[in-house]
């Protein structure tokens, strides 16, 4: 999971650009996928296995960042 927020904090102004405003699915430092809430981000690896995490991308306020392992 380090390896991700690493690739995150790398790549995090390209990643602001294209996918400003929701949230990221890394995996294996990669965009597995963008939704728009966490909630979605949620229901989408909920029928996924492996160690996620999922990183708010938000100008406004402190971003988040969980870590999930399922």
């Amino acid at each position: 999971m380090e390896k991700d927020f690493e690739y995150y904090l790398k790549n995090k102004k390209e990643l602001k650009q294209k996918f400003g405003g929701s949230f990221l699915i890394i995996q294996n430092q990669n965009i597995l996928n963008s939704l728009p809430s966490f909630k979605e981000a949620v229901h989408y690896l909920s029928s996924k296995q492996g160690d996620f995490l999922i990183q708010e991308i938000n100008e406004e306020v402190d971003s988040q960042t969980t870590v999930l392992s399922l």
